[in-house]
């Protein structure tokens, strides 16, 4: 729904679950519903949280695949690499299932 309709989520806090892919430039999230997703971005202070630390060593160890919920400021046109898309500056990292390599 949020890629379906970004202007209703625009700079809002929203809260999605989904499936989070760490590649080497960008990090997304998607769904069986999205699977175009979007990118997350971390910005201080939020980079200093436990929850978001631990997920980033966390998904570096097992495989750069995993499923959790993210919350966060959604933008339906952030100033991301490599080009202005939609992306969620990343709040807090809940739920998180770590997947083994497709």
């Amino acid at each position: 729904e949020v890629i379906a309709n970004p202007s209703k989520f625009d700079g809002r806090e929203i809260s999605v679950r989904g499936y989070v892919f760490s590649g080497v430039d960008v990090t997304n999230i998607s769904d069986d519903t999205c699977r175009s997703g979007f990118q997350l971005t971390v910005s201080e202070p939020y980079y200093q949280h436990e929850d978001v630390r631990n997920f980033e060593m966390g998904i570096r160890t097992h495989g750069m695949h995993a499923m959790a919920t993210v919350v966060g400021r959604f933008l339906k046109k952030a100033n991301v690499h490599p080009f202005p898309m939609p992306a969620m500056d990343i709040h807090a990292i809940r739920q998180v299932v770590y997947l083994s390599k497709p």
